[in-house]
């Protein structure tokens, strides 16, 4: 990467931002293939989702800085801040659900959240399922496969999408509500695709 944040909000920068560094690996985002190549790599230090450690508040501060700092110096919009599991979901889960995507999204960072109302949870029919791969596949998440419905490789990219807009649904089937939230993406963020 080239930068790190550590726990107590402290930066260290690892590799000049002209430089190549290594922290996306195998990745795809849209029609970008091997991302270490073509961003800007930050690791924040956290144990993970699996142990259930949040991310402390100076350390998200001091992430939104540099997000606004980069993206400035480097003209790079905002929707293009991603995490691990969005470029590579069939080896990532890094940030993880307890990431607070909703927190930097107060600040346009990332791509946009919808809020609900109603809570809809009913699983998606043949169609409905198709469509949903159909968007994932249109938002960036190229991995996913309209073609083949809940196979391993699917299920782990819509595992990378539920842990970014929808954590409430790790490891489950898409509901209506997971397709609602894609519709919206396209509509809001991905008009000319």
């Amino acid at each position: 990467s080239h930068y790190v944040i550590d726990y107590n909000g402290k930066i260290y920068q690892l590799v000049p931002d002209n430089k190549r560094a290594w922290h996306a690996g195998i990745s795809f985002w849209r029609e970008d293939r091997n991302l270490n190549d073509l961003s800007l790599g930050i690791e924040i230090v956290n144990k993970g989702e699996k142990l259930g450690h949040c991310f402390p508040d100076l350390q998200i501060k001091q992430l939104i800085k540099l997000i606004k700092h980069l993206s400035h110096i480097h003209k790079i919009s905002y929707d293009k801040v991603l995490g691990h599991s969005d470029i590579a979901p069939t080896r990532k889960i890094d940030p993880g659900i307890l990431f607070p995507w909703k927190k930097l999204n107060k600040y346009s960072i990332g791509l946009p959240f919808k809020k609900f109302i109603r809570n809809e949870q009913y699983f998606l029919d043949k169609k409905e399922l198709k469509q949903f791969l159909q968007n994932l596949h249109k938002i960036g998440y190229f991995q996913a496969d309209p073609k083949k419905e809940l196979v391993e490789k699917n299920l782990l990219v819509i595992n990378a999408f539920h842990r970014h807009f929808y954590p409430e649904f790790i490891n489950k089937q898409p509901t209506r509500r997971s397709l609602e939230i894609s519709n919206f993406l396209i509509k809001k963020s991905f008009k000319n695709i």
